[in-house]
């Protein structure tokens, strides 16, 4: 064989090889490179499960407040990723295997976040109140022991999960040897993705089905799934590999040292949008609850969506090129639209996982600017990245840290103000932040004495100022509105309240409330206390203040205390005085801006001869916290002897059989009237027969000249026509509502629980006392 063919052989053979081995390299980057887009999905899948659930969990500490206990479970876990980040992001290029770390990070979460759950679960509930009480005694508010409190049980989780991205994007440059910084933006849809996989999980299944416990230890295993990936794939890849397939590389080129108080262009960028994109999903919460109902559904829906069409514009950053500044700029005009699609939006109620994913499809223009703050950030952080890990850290730091400032402003800035000033503010920081990035060449700085983004910034401020200082609650001419952080109340020109986009009562008229639910709220309880003279009511959640005053009309009554969480109901009783029957001018009544859980668990020693409960829809997120066996049992060690406890069952058949079964398991002696739409219940025996109402005919007293007024109660027959004889069926106490297992805020879930426990029992609608077309 001539010499030249010998040599043209060997050398195809040693090419064909190279191919070969070339392949194999790349074969192994991609199935590493699916792995770690596996774990990340299942890092941000348990990420999400975990904040749902704690949120669920510690919502019964922080004050009962959705907002309050949303604001500070949130920004805990935001501020627990920035630290983190930017920890291992500083920490990244000095780590010599960070895909062991990775797994290490990982394995540790489970384990962590399993602790946290025997936290979670142990009875602190004493040691917790004692705790408030002697902050209280102190003069520590109770918002800063909240959060405190809430930073000692998740700072350690959520420190580990910040570690993860700076962790996957160094695994990506120097095991994986990947250089095209675009990827990062994959590396974010990934662990969105996941995100949205976990709300959508834990909001629409795992609680209702589960209960919180079981939930958060299956968010834990969840982040064993992540470890085990990351443990395959050190198989795959026993050394470092670079780009030019060299095993020896540890250590990427270093980056650009920056100064906190000297942000770079990239920081500030990442700040301001990571203030924005908070503030607008805190914006989406109010604005599709006022229209769809504030349902746990409703909630997760939003956040699903929210994290869904963000993880689209991370992915799409790979490989779109749209600019940092146009992109700004569609972005503040797609918020802004966000207002008209709500106007023309119609009712939907989400009731279900399916139904969370269909309303986020068709309500889609609610969401789109979501892809823009994902398309954005990704954009910002694949531009900053040199060393992946350190500077992904730094950046995604930065951004977190914008997301807080965005979560507390937008909680207690923003939800004093209209809707649509909320968005308009949102929609000046885009600007402000798309003008700073076209003045922030040299030039531009020395052609103008005023920077151009301080204008938009201007507008931002002024409209802060104009929300607040101006009373902007009759702006919708067929409804006056009043906002604020705990709600939104609406009342029309006949006096209709409605609540958060429900419809609540109805302000008193001449009297007219006489006959009506809250007036009943008050009265039931009066007839059926057969003790000592009624002195101490309490009434939780005072509302349009008409059950409250109705008890307080009683000769032998010498205080009502009032809780409510909602300060806006101050705005109301100020411009309603008579609809309210002037609740904040009678001396009889103590209104507790607290709720009603921290309040009695503070006040042990206080004693009431009626406690009653306001409506609260059943299934309205975070009614579970009033209608639990643990808030129950509170409840009757607050009550004197022979005292009584009224409380209503305003949802589905189902539900109200629940509520009866929960609330049998508690106390002994219990009645109903109207089908079970209102519960009487004891710790001692309720006497409503006839002679003993007569009995209590004779008492004279305002409130029962009142109540001798009324046709349906103005004599006992007529009383015991409204009570439900024969008796209701109050279960058997397989189905109870618990703090772990809030069963009751899922119809769905309780019919198909029932069926499968056999009950067979024709079960009652309750019936209201009096009904509105109003009532959505």
């Amino acid at each position: 064989m001539p010499t030249h063919v010998a040599s043209t052989s060997t050398s195809t053979l040693l090419d064909t090889l190279g191919q070969a081995v070339l392949f194999r390299e790349h074969a192994a980057r991609r199935l590493a490179l699916l792995l770690v887009g596996c774990a990340l999905f299942s890092s941000g899948a348990a990420g999400l499960c975990n904040q749902v659930i704690w949120q669920r969990t510690l919502k019964v500490f922080l004050g009962g407040s959705e907002t309050i206990s949303s604001m500070i479970v949130v920004l805990v876990f935001m501020a627990g990723l920035g630290v983190g980040s930017i920890y291992m992001g500083r920490r990244a290029v000095t780590i010599k295997d960070p895909l062991r770390t990775f797994m290490v990070v990982e394995a540790s979460l489970f384990v962590v976040n399993l602790a946290v759950c025997m936290v979670l679960r142990s009875d602190l509930g004493d040691s917790i109140f004692a705790l408030q009480s002697l902050a209280m005694n102190l003069g520590i508010p109770l918002a800063l022991l909240y959060a405190i409190s809430a930073a000692l049980v998740l700072i350690i989780p959520c420190l580990l999960m910040g570690a993860t991205i700076p962790l996957a994007a160094e695994v990506c440059q120097r095991r994986l040897g990947l250089e095209n910084p675009r990827v990062l933006g994959l590396l974010f849809f990934m662990n969105t993705f996941g995100s949205v996989a976990g709300a959508v999980l834990a909001s629409g299944y795992m609680i209702s089905h589960w209960g919180q416990t079981t939930s958060l230890e299956a968010a834990a295993g969840v982040n064993l799934l992540a470890a085990t990936l990351l443990a395959l794939m050190l198989l795959f890849l026993p050394r470092p590999l670079d780009s030019d397939g060299d095993h020896t590389r540890d250590t990427p080129a270093p980056s650009v040292r920056h100064r906190i108080l000297q942000p770079s262009l990239e920081e500030v960028l990442a700040l301001g949008l990571g203030f924005c994109s908070l503030g607008y999903e805190m914006y989406l919460f109010r604005l599709i609850a006022l229209r769809h109902q504030p349902l746990p559904f409703t909630f997760a829906s939003v956040l699903a969506g929210f994290l869904l069409f963000w993880s689209l514009g991370a992915a799409l950053s790979a490989s779109a090129r749209v600019s940092l500044s146009s992109g700004l700029r569609v972005c503040a005009l797609l918020a802004c639209l966000s207002v008209p699609v709500f106007v023309f939006d119609s009712l939907t109620i989400i009731a279900g996982p399916c139904d969370i994913l269909l309303f986020v499809i068709s309500r889609f223009p609610y969401f789109l600017p979501c892809v823009l703050f994902g398309y954005l950030f990704s954009r910002v952080a694949a531009k900053a990245a040199h060393s992946w890990g350190r500077d992904v850290g730094r950046i995604y730091a930065w951004n977190t840290a914008g997301c807080c400032s965005g979560i507390v402003i937008m909680t207690c800035v923003g939800y004093e103000m209209p809707f649509f000033m909320m968005v308009l503010l949102i929609a000046f920081l885009l600007y402000a932040l798309q003008e700073g990035i076209a003045g922030h060449c040299p030039k531009a700085a020395l052609t103008r004495a005023i920077p151009r983004w301080a204008y938009p910034l201007c507008g931002g401020i002024a409209t802060v100022v104009i929300s607040l200082c101006v009373d902007m609650s009759g702006v919708i001419t067929t409804m006056r509105m009043y906002y604020g952080r705990d709600g939104v109340i609406g009342l029309d020109n006949n006096g209709n309240m409605v609540w958060d986009g429900l419809w609540h009562s109805k302000l008193s008229v001449d009297n007219d409330h006489v006959g009506t639910n809250n007036w009943y709220l008050a009265v039931c309880p009066v007839l059926s206390h057969n003790a000592t003279p009624i002195t101490d009511v309490c009434v939780i959640g005072i509302a349009t203040g008409v059950t409250a005053s109705t008890l307080a009309k009683m000769d032998t009554v010498k205080r009502v205390d009032g809780y409510d969480i909602t300060h806006t109901l101050e705005d109301v009783y100020q411009r309603y005085p008579e609809g309210t029957l002037h609740i904040v001018d009678n001396p009889k009544v103590n209104i507790i801006w607290q709720d009603a859980r921290t309040g009695l668990s503070l006040n042990q020693d206080k004693k009431y001869d009626l406690i009653q409960t306001q409506p609260l829809y059943l299934k309205q997120a975070g009614s579970s916290l009033l209608n639990s066996i643990e808030f129950y049992t509170l409840v009757g060690q607050r009550l004197k002897p022979g005292g009584v406890f009224c409380l209503y069952s305003n949802g589905t058949a189902e539900q109200a059989f629940v509520i009866r079964q929960t609330a049998s398991a508690v106390f002994e002696h219990h009645s109903s009237f109207h089908n079970g739409y209102l519960l009487i219940l004891s710790n001692d025996p309720i006497d409503l027969t006839e002679a003993a109402l007569a009995e209590r005919f004779e008492t004279a007293d305002p409130l029962w000249d009142e109540i001798r007024s009324w046709p349906d109660t103005c004599n006992p027959e007529a009383v015991l026509e409204l009570l439900d004889s024969p008796p209701l069926d109050w279960g058997d106490g397989r189905l109870v509502v618990t703090d772990d297992h809030p069963i009751v805020e899922y119809p769905a879930y309780i019919a198909a629980r029932l069926r499968e426990l056999g009950y067979a029992v024709e079960l009652p609608v309750p019936q209201r006392l009096l009904t509105t077309s109003n009532d959505r």
